[in-house]
């Protein structure tokens, strides 16, 4: 009986180990893409928004303060 137990804890445990490395790394991907995707320079490198990212650039809203707002403070 004791023996049955050991061998189910331990392919539990490997697959539980293997589930978490899984999870971290899934919300590794996720985060780091939210991130990379919000960019300013993503936004812009489509040739449609290269026209409105120069309209910001020369309005009032741009700089004023020292604040510098890209496309993800209005937009994501």
């Amino acid at each position: 009986m004791e023996g049955r137990f050991r061998k189910y804890l331990s392919v539990s445990g490997g697959a539980l180990l293997l589930g978490a490395v899984l999870t971290v790394g899934a919300i590794a991907v996720v985060f780091g893409g939210e991130h990379a995707l919000s960019r300013t320079e993503f936004c812009v490198s489509c040739h449609s928004q290269t026209y409105p990212y120069e309209e910001l650039k020369k309005s009032s809203h741009y700089g004023a303060l020292g604040a510098d707002p890209g496309c993800k403070d209005c937009h994501v």
